[in-house]
């Protein structure tokens, strides 16, 4: 037997220890994910306030259209109205997240511009397109423009309560269900003409999606009306049985109005959108959440297996922007800023229904690729896309299609998702009722999630305690002006399987 002097024996016993500790540091520090704060400074300080700063036309109302890298506007003839709302989306959020009164007050400027010099007060519905000077220069109703004229006023809702809002709410989605969809084939039309005949019937995916992640799903959260679900629902069913190929998983692009499939021909035969697929899973893994039906999950989770094969680099993050559907191996070579930011949300929804480390990695992996590729630390704000080296292939911060919206929707769900379901930490989000009748309901959390409770609440700096916690709502007292502070928390471990 072998003797050890006891100062070696500590010594040697000391640095095994140290060794063990300093190795599971280095794990736990190399698997460290961006967190909710994080999420939320970045929407405001790296993106929000740079719009602010930059992106509004002083001269003529509204927002600029076209802003490159460094924000100098260019091409500055028109102004879209489904983009314009995106904005009042983004400054929703941003008063949600800080309960600042100046990212209200310019959600609520764009909103009555909106109102003002968009709202066709003849026919009903959002014209597409207004001159800088704010005066209508295309009358149609097209599916993408008119959903996201929506979408804006959704958040602003929900954040609100707005009377004036909430009818053309109503009313605007009136005009989905009855003039823009399809009651024979299914679907909604590509387009409709100022008197919501229609103008164009052909099928393509984002008038399609677009009202299901877009404004559908916060109305129902806003509202619980099950109008909403149902809509979202009926939609699905014609996404999974007539908008793919027999035998593949993937949802096509572009259709003729009985859900033919027409070909678009896409460079080196990558005709597949990586971030509409991802958009199919994620909105199938909120439905599941919201409906409990497992046929949504399943079928999440069997498209999602070849998606984060062939659509994801699984090495440094990145988002492929396209990929085959013949050869889903064949990728584009670059990614677009809202596909990155739908890839890691989702990652974290797989996450959470799933309870699998993978999508965690994979949703650290890419939010890392977008922190350091994405985001411009310089000027601010988001670039338009990415080569896969991350290298910027379009540096523009705003285009036709292109707001703060997928940004801060990014840092918002980023934020929930990552307390409320990685880290079990609780969230605080602001709220500002314009008005409101005794007794109306407030649903204050924007993510599906019936585990999630009503921790907190104070109204104008006072404790208020007329909420139900377990339904998720807070009863409102009659009164204008009403400022609330809720916090919600994770109510129990969720039960992976």
């Amino acid at each position: 037997m072998i003797k050890v002097k006891k100062p070696f024996f500590y010594l040697l016993l000391l640095g095994m220890l140290t060794s063990v500790v300093g190795t599971g540091q280095t794990a736990k520090q190399d698997k460290k994910i961006p967190e909710g704060e994080f999420w939320k400074q970045q929407g405001i300080a790296k993106v929000l306030n740079y719009w602010t700063k930059h992106a509004v036309d002083h001269e003529n109302g509204a927002f600029h259209t076209y802003l490159d890298r460094r924000w100098q506007p260019y091409n500055g003839t028109k102004k879209y109205p489904g983009m314009l709302s995106r904005q009042i989306f983004s400054y929703s959020v941003g008063y949600m997240l800080t309960g600042e009164r100046k990212y209200l007050e310019k959600a609520t400027e764009t909103k009555d511009y909106l109102i003002r010099n968009a709202w066709d007060k003849k026919y009903g519905g959002w014209y597409d397109a207004l001159s800088k000077e704010g005066k209508v220069t295309d009358s149609t109703k097209d599916g993408f423009y008119q959903t996201y004229a929506i979408t804006g006023l959704a958040m602003y809702y929900m954040v609100t309560h707005d009377k004036e809002i909430w009818e053309l709410l109503q009313e605007s989605h009136k005009i989905m269900t009855d003039k823009a969809w399809d009651a024979q084939y299914g679907g909604y039309y590509r387009e409709l003409n100022r008197d919501l005949t229609v103008a164009k019937n052909n099928k393509s995916f984002s008038p399609q999606f677009a009202p299901l992640s877009g404004y559908q799903v916060y109305l129902y959260l806003a509202t619980r009306d099950r109008q909403y679900l149902e809509q979202m629902e009926r939609m699905m069913k014609v996404a999974l049985e007539k908008m793919r190929k027999r035998d593949s998983p993937w949802v096509l692009e572009d259709f003729d109005r009985k859900w033919n499939y027409t070909y678009q021909t896409k460079p080196n035969g990558t005709e597949l959108n990586t971030g509409h697929n991802a958009e199919l899973v994620w909105m199938l893994l909120r439905l599941h959440e919201l409906t409990g039906k497992n046929s949504y999950r399943d079928e999440a989770l069997a498209i999602s297996k070849p998606l984060y094969k062939y659509g994801i680099n699984d090495s440094s993050g990145v988002w492929y922007h396209r990929f085959g559907l013949d050869n889903p191996a064949n990728h584009s070579n670059s990614s677009s800023w809202w596909i990155q930011a739908y890839g890691n949300m989702l990652s974290l929804y797989l996450y959470h229904q799933t309870g699998d480390e993978r999508y965690l990695e994979a949703y650290r992996k890419g939010a890392d690729f977008w922190n350091k590729y994405y985001i411009d630390e310089k000027s601010g704000g988001a670039y338009l896309s990415v080569n896969n080296d991350g290298s910027i292939l379009k540096g523009a911060k705003a285009v036709r299609t292109k707001t703060s919206y997928h940004s801060l929707e990014h840092s918002l769900l980023n934020y929930l998702y990552t307390n409320l379901w990685v880290k079990k930490k609780p969230v605080t989000l602001y709220y500002f009722v314009n008005s409101s009748k005794s007794g109306e309901k407030l649903y204050p959390l924007p993510i599906e999630d019936d585990d999630l409770k009503i921790s907190r609440v104070k109204m104008n700096g006072e404790k208020y305690r007329n909420y139900d916690s377990k339904k998720g709502y807070i009863s409102l007292p009659e009164g204008e002006n009403l400022k609330l502070k809720v916090e919600l928390t994770s109510s129990h471990e969720k039960n992976m399987n």
